[in-house]
């Protein structure tokens, strides 16, 4: 089902962050009640797609699915950190 709020769509200005060593640059664009979060990680650049809606989270790391529950993320000194990623 397409979710016409995508038309009025807001994103946010690009956060960066710096953990391990890597730089991670995203945005968050809320899509009625899903937020998608859109980035570059690394020198390399590599890219990803994050939707989070309800209780999971689902999307593409470097061009592999990925999918994991919030209850699986953690907060590290500000930095959001994921236990189990179950990739698909």
């Amino acid at each position: 089902m397409l979710v016409p709020a995508i038309a009025h769509a807001e994103t946010s200005a690009p956060v960066s962050f710096k953990h391990a060593g890597v730089l991670y640059t995203y945005t968050v664009e809320q899509q009625g009640e899903q937020k998608v979060l859109r980035g570059v990680a690394g020198t390399s650049r590599e890219p990803f797609e994050l939707n989070v809606s309800g209780r999971w989270v689902d999307g593409t790391v470097g061009g592999s699915r990925v999918s994991f529950s919030l209850k699986s993320v953690r907060r590290i000194n500000g930095i959001v950190a994921v236990e189990r990623v179950a990739a698909r």
